[in-house]
């Protein structure tokens, strides 16, 4: 059976192995974030365009009617 000091060493090491762990999780986290807030500016560039492309379409439209 473990003593107390032995258990209390385990219970370090595997802290220690958590804190490893969720630094490596935060990270991964981070670079998905920032892959997504790129993404997200891309979409909203054509959205954009978009909006142009019907007002410019519409007005096309008056315009050879």
């Amino acid at each position: 059976m473990a003593t107390a000091k032995e258990s209390m060493e385990k219970i370090a090491a595997h802290e220690r192995e958590c804190s490893i762990r969720y630094e490596n999780i935060e990270k991964r986290l981070d670079r998905g974030a920032d892959k997504f807030d790129a993404m997200d500016a891309k979409f909203t560039r054509y959205i954009f365009g978009l909006y142009v492309l019907i007002i410019v379409a519409a007005g096309v439209d008056r315009i050879f009617s």
